[in-house]
């Protein structure tokens, strides 16, 4: 059985190995030192460029359409479109290996390809 010392020291060991991971916790916070997590506003940015793409691809789909009913070539609308599968596929995988400046670029590329079909 266990002595009374044992687990005294056993309880002693655990309360010290949590207060060196909640004191590396709150130096990481403090100094704004990232630990491979999302911050709160990188998520609500990536929920949101899901919607984002989302919107693209269906807009993208009725530029197809109409360009196709016109006799229009739409293969660049198709390779953004591959793009933008791919783009929601690594949303959804985990948000862990999402570049988010990378992914701001790409939503204006693609939000400026969709205004440039509409003039064309």
């Amino acid at each position: 059985m266990d002595s009374p010392v044992n687990k005294n020291q056993k309880t002693t060991v655990l309360l010290a190995i949590l207060a060196l991971i909640f004191f590396g916790l709150y130096v990481a916070e403090r100094f704004n030192i990232s630990l491979g997590f999302l911050t709160t506003a990188e998520e609500k940015f990536v929920n949101t460029a899901e919607h984002q793409l989302d919107s693209i691809a269906n807009q993208l789909n009725i530029r197809m359409i109409e360009i196709k009913k016109l006799g229009g070539k739409v293969n660049e609308l198709e390779s953004a479109k591959i793009e933008i599968e791919k783009d929601r596929k690594k949303l959804q995988d985990g948000s862990e290996g999402v570049d988010i400046t990378e992914l701001k670029k790409k939503l204006a590329f693609y939000v400026r390809l969709l205004g440039q079909k509409d003039q064309e």
